[in-house]
């Protein structure tokens, strides 16, 4: 589910994280590997979920900044990168708090 309101995107910081994850496949290796592990049921380690969750969310903001023009770099990475964090947090947080009571 967490996958699917990231590319269900409907707002700007939602659109931040589905192209910093589409970046992050293109890596290759263990940003592909894990990720696709974990949906084929190969790899059930809960917290491994989470951990590529927030690296796709810094990950997303490093993509940011190799976009914008130098004179919105402040800009970025104050706000937007919040943003983008504190989205983060609000799709996988529910998830957390559910595996974490279980």
């Amino acid at each position: 589910m967490a996958l699917y309101s990231l590319f269900a995107a409907d707002n700007t910081y939602l659109e931040l994280i589905k192209k910093g994850c589409f970046k992050y496949f293109l890596r290759g290796g263990a940003s592909v590997a894990e990720p696709s592990g974990m949906l084929a049921g190969l790899i059930t380690h809960p917290w491994m979920l989470v951990y590529h969750f927030f690296y796709v969310a810094v990950y997303a903001i490093y993509v940011r900044l190799a976009e914008v023009p130098f004179y919105m770099i402040p800009w970025t990475l104050t706000v937007e990168s919040t943003m983008v964090i504190w989205t983060a947090v609000c799709v996988i947080g529910p998830y957390i708090i559910a595996e974490a009571k279980s």
